[in-house]
């Protein structure tokens, strides 16, 4: 099984061969850059940044995959949902 990820979603790939993704949960907040994000991303400590949480799992509940990712303000953001079955229609997202 050889993935190539300028194709498209692996999530789709990963489907499309059988795996069980079941469910995908995400959350987005903001959050204070911590002495850590600090370094790794080459801010102040306390700087504001967007954190990305995202745990897929199967239909056991086991996680097959989980990611928690800082963004600093000011660079480009892409979102794709992986899993159209899971993500309610755009119609049905309320916006604020």
């Amino acid at each position: 099984m050889e993935f190539d990820p300028d194709a498209g979603s692996l999530n789709h790939f990963l489907l499309a061969t059988g795996v069980d993704l079941d469910s995908a949960r995400h959350r987005v907040d903001a959050v204070a850059a911590d002495v850590e994000d600090a370094e790794q991303l080459g801010v102040p400590v306390g700087s504001p940044l967007l954190r990305a949480c995202q745990i897929t799992a199967d239909s056991t509940s086991r996680i097959l995959e989980s990611a928690d990712v800082r963004y600093v303000p000011g660079h480009i953001l892409d979102a794709v949902a992986d899993l159209p079955a899971l993500v309610a229609p755009a119609s049905a997202v309320a916006l604020a």
